[in-house]
């Protein structure tokens, strides 16, 4: 939404409506994550700046305990962190396993217990 010009706040206003929406069924805990800022060189400072205001309204309007800021690990002051991104803008294999990593040890503190690694599938032959 932000790339394609939406209002910083309109983004966070439907979010907000989202989270509410899900809690409002009443079965689930709602946990939100930030919105991960792009590589500055490949989307510009000003939309890296715009994430973090979008960042900053999420994590005004969320209970400390159900905000995982994933930015603030793999980004920098220019943006997604390189060594997390083979383009600048989608995450690569070390940036989902360390997003993995940040989800699993929140969910884990949150629930108090470790959250157990998922098994991985096996080949078929």
């Amino acid at each position: 939404d932000l790339l394609r010009g939406a209002r910083v706040e309109a983004v966070a206003q439907r979010i907000a409506l989202i989270r509410q929406l899900l809690a409002d069924q009443g079965r689930v805990r709602v946990i939100q994550q930030s919105t991960l800022a792009c590589e500055a060189r490949h989307c510009g400072v000003a939309m890296v700046e715009r994430v973090r205001q979008l960042n900053r309204l999420l994590r005004a309007d969320v209970a400390a305990p159900d905000f995982v800021d994933v930015d603030a690990v793999l980004s920098d002051a220019a943006g997604l962190r390189p060594a997390y991104s083979l383009d600048g803008l989608h995450l690569s294999s070390a940036g989902y396993s360390r997003w993995q990593e940040l989800l699993r040890s929140r969910l884990g503190s949150q629930l108090g217990r470790a959250v157990p690694r998922p098994e991985r599938p096996r080949p078929v032959r």
